[in-house]
């Protein structure tokens, strides 16, 4: 399997974010990713009083996200690249997720994360890996010209939902597996599994880095319990190993 680290991952974050791109930024480190390809440009919001979903400083965050993620796909024609929101944690699998390999197989423009929602289509802007074509480009450019002269629910996702559904741009799309994405405290089967976790639902970067946390807790334990299960198989196997030699040994 081919690593995942040939692809650049651009973001960006205000000052007054910093805690949580902390989370964000180590946890990439942690698992190895190239802290060349780990691209994020950081802006002023301070003169914005009020912070949080679906405040002004809010809505500006998400017209810089756009403009720097579209400013790299004009650079990079050709080439896969991913858009992240900073208030995403990473787990080693995402490290060994050939997304390029992922996207050639599909034959696809766009790869999102997936929103649980009815929404159709169930697109989340905050995790998309993308080709940089100028098909792609265009898209970006209706979706920051709405965002800029409008305030949407959900700001790009609600944008791009609306612009897929239109079949206004012809971009192959489709979005992440479920079991790969820990959506909030929305946890697949197998959470060891997850290549990241979004914390969503959130007002308040006290609520997400207490959310980063509880999904570290809930997954730690449940490596602590496939561990203990795999010594206990792993011993179980010894003594009957022990006893089927020693019942050998005596018939001899």
């Amino acid at each position: 399997m081919q690593s995942n680290a040939s692809l650049a991952i651009y973001s960006v974050c205000s000052e007054g974010y910093r805690d949580v791109y902390s989370v964000f930024r180590k946890s990439l480190e942690d698992i190895g990713y190239p802290a060349e390809q780990i691209i994020t440009k950081f802006y002023d919001d301070s003169d914005f009083d009020a912070k949080g979903f679906q405040t002004p400083s809010w809505y500006f965050a998400i017209q810089e996200k756009l403009r720097f993620v579209l400013s790299q796909v004009r650079t990079h024609p050709g080439k896969f690249i991913i858009s992240s929101d900073v208030d995403i944690q990473f787990f080693p699998p995402f490290l060994e997720a050939d997304l390029g390999q992922l996207m050639n197989a599909r034959n696809l423009d766009l790869l999102f994360m997936r929103e649980l929602s009815n929404e159709v289509p169930p697109v989340n802007a905050g995790f998309i890996v993308i080709r940089c074509t100028e098909e792609v480009a265009r898209l970006l450019e209706s979706i920051s010209g709405r965002i800029a002269e409008e305030q949407l629910p959900f700001a790009d996702q609600t944008a791009f939902s609306e612009a897929l559904r239109s079949g206004a741009h012809e971009v192959r799309f489709d979005t992440i597996d479920t079991d790969k994405v820990i959506w909030g405290l929305a946890a697949p089967p197998v959470i060891s599994d997850a290549w990241f976790h979004h914390a969503v639902c959130c007002r308040t970067n006290a609520e997400k880095l207490n959310q980063f946390e509880a999904i570290r807790t809930i997954r730690a334990a449940h490596q602590r319990k496939i561990s203990s299960v795999l010594r206990s198989l792993a011993r179980r196997i010894f003594t009957r190993n022990r006893e089927a030699d020693f019942r050998g040994r005596a018939v001899q």
